[in-house]
């Protein structure tokens, strides 16, 4: 874990570790509320530097 890393859980429960809170509300946001990444239940196109904090 870096340093400026912080441990957040989210409110669906998924415990994570985040560099900046504002990214992780914008990305939670997008993937459970809007569900703009879903494509036949999985998680598509989060980007590979995101998606090990999302993970």
């Amino acid at each position: 874990m870096d340093s400026k890393q912080t441990k957040k859980r989210l409110p669906n429960g998924i415990e994570i570790y985040q560099n900046n809170e504002g990214e992780t509300e914008f990305l939670f946001n997008e993937i459970f509320h809007k569900e703009m990444y879903f494509k036949h239940g999985t998680v598509m196109g989060v980007g590979a530097n995101i998606e090990r904090e999302v993970i």
